[in-house]
């Protein structure tokens, strides 16, 4: 089978059967491919296929990891990627399966020579950013996901592997090249500035983010902190389309770009996620629904954070002796690395290339502007203040407050321009 080639539907119940014991061998299979899907990047960049006995329900993911970007390649573009993004992600879901099993799915199969890993089907689950468009609201988020970044962290990094074991893992993982993608995608992008891929009733907004001097000094320190910080294995694309989630259990996938780095990384993505949607809701027509809403995404913001913290903080008690002055570091590093990570990741998704579902939904330029602006204008903020916050209930009051700041002046210049 060539790592060049797509595999069809066809192609895919065939090696299922072939290679795997999962379906019996007369059971009627049928495949579909979710390439589409335009919640998550995965389908963009891999050949994702469902695999499903007619009769049992009983469903498998074939996913293809491709050396190119499919969805560029199909518009006659060539933009390659490292091919080896599968043993990324097979090992690091092995690892996190064996730190927290309930958190990742179960592989059935990794077939390094065709590029393929089976997974299991997540039924009865929906992705995250999904679930906060449609303004559902579920208990477990806070703690699962604290609890799930909180050990990754923790047992990838000084105080529980030793130093050779460490550098060895390092290597391993820096097959995937995230720290080029992300690099180029998260840090030189957000300060580039490019007439045609912005909404152009945010275009004067976006260019003097660009040109401020004091964010591009903070965008290349929070580069340099990426690059140099190798504290622990993170998932690094760590954000709402790469989790499911039901009313019981949190399900994480998608972590072939896994690498070691800074966990503030991923908090500030999955965070920066949760404010793309909250800001998305100030292009919405006003009601108190979408106000309580608002309240409840900063109020799991909250929550995440105190979580990881808190768990984290059992994890280095029980197994570090040391412990005192290395948590107080610890954490007053995360927290302003963190938020300038989510700043950076806000303003890459507001763009018209990569921009998040939560404002593509947002049909009225002039609306969807709104949103955008403020988070222009927060990115900005947070990315000035970022070492001053002290604890993670300062950063959402900070955010809540500047929206209250933000709406009113909204209000008060609708106000005048009627009034003239």
């Amino acid at each position: 089978m060539s790592l060049e080639i797509l595999i069809d539907e066809e192609e895919a119940v065939k090696y299922i059967k072939e290679n795997t014991d999962i379906f019996l061998k007369t059971s009627y299979l049928y495949a579909e491919v979710l390439n589409a899907n335009t919640l998550s990047l995965d389908g963009y960049a891999n050949n994702i296929i469902l695999v499903k006995d007619r009769y049992t329900g009983r469903s498998v993911i074939l996913k293809q990891i491709l050396p190119y970007v499919r969805a560029a390649k199909e518009e006659n573009m060539e933009i390659p990627l490292p091919e080896e993004r599968i043993y990324v992600e097979f090992y690091s879901l092995k690892l996190w399966k064996d730190l927290c099993p309930e958190y990742v799915p179960q592989i059935y199969l990794f077939d390094r020579d065709n590029n393929i890993i089976v997974f299991e089907y997540i039924e009865d689950m929906e992705l995250l950013r999904s679930a906060l468009i449609k303004q559902k609201k579920y208990d477990i988020i806070p703690k699962q996901i604290g609890n799930f970044l909180s050990r990754t962290a923790f047992f990838s990094s000084n105080l529980f592997l030793d130093k050779k074991e460490k550098q060895s893992f390092i290597d391993f993982f820096s097959k995937s090249d995230a720290e080029n993608i992300w690099d180029d995608l998260i840090f030189k992008r957000t300060t580039t500035f490019a007439e045609d891929d912005v909404n152009p009733f945010i275009k004067e907004d976006n260019r003097r983010f660009c040109q401020n001097d004091k964010v591009k000094d903070e965008v290349k320190k929070l580069s340099g902190i990426f690059k140099k910080k190798k504290e622990s294995l993170i998932h690094s694309d760590f954000h709402t389309s790469n989790i499911f989630v039901s009313d019981k259990e949190i399900k994480v996938f998608d972590s072939e770009y896994s690498i070691f780095g800074p966990p503030s990384f991923d908090m500030g993505r999955l965070l920066g996620n949760l404010i793309l949607n909250y800001a998305s809701l100030i292009s919405m027509d006003y009601n108190l629904e979408r106000k309580e809403y608002q309240f409840y995404l900063l109020s799991i913001i909250e929550d995440i954070y105190a979580e990881f913290r808190s768990q984290y903080t059992k994890l280095a008690n029980e197994y570090y002796s040391d412990k005192e002055d290395y948590l107080s570091e610890y954490f007053s590093s995360h927290l302003a690395e963190m938020v300038g990570f989510l700043a950076c990741t806000i303003i890459m998704r507001i763009r018209n290339t990569g921009l998040c579902l939560d404002f593509e939904r947002i049909n009225n330029l002039k609306k969807r502007a709104l949103g955008q602006k403020f988070i222009i204008m927060l990115a900005t903020e947070l990315l000035e203040r970022r070492i001053k916050f002290k604890s993670i209930k300062e950063v959402v009051d900070f955010i809540s407050d500047f929206r209250l700041e933000y709406e009113i002046n909204i209000i008060v210049r609708d106000i005048l321009k009627t009034g003239s």
